[in-house]
């Protein structure tokens, strides 16, 4: 019953970070000093972005509700 219990608040804990958005937002200017120091591509950049603004809807529709 224990590891249930510590599993569930482990599941809290991890969709309560995924689905802040102050963390996206330190991910995605993260991603943007690495383009701008030239240790990723603008392609890998893209990409990435793309995941990280698609968490950002995400966490939207779930703040909102609607998940």
């Amino acid at each position: 019953m224990l590891i249930g219990w510590v599993l569930r608040q482990l599941l809290a804990e991890a969709e309560r970070i995924a689905h802040d958005p102050a963390v996206i937002r330190d991910e995605l200017s993260r991603l943007e000093a690495e383009l701008s120091a030239g240790r990723i591509s603008e392609e890998e950049f893209d990409q990435r972005e793309d995941e990280l603004l698609d968490r950002m809807e995400e966490t939207r529709r779930y703040t909102n509700g609607t998940h």
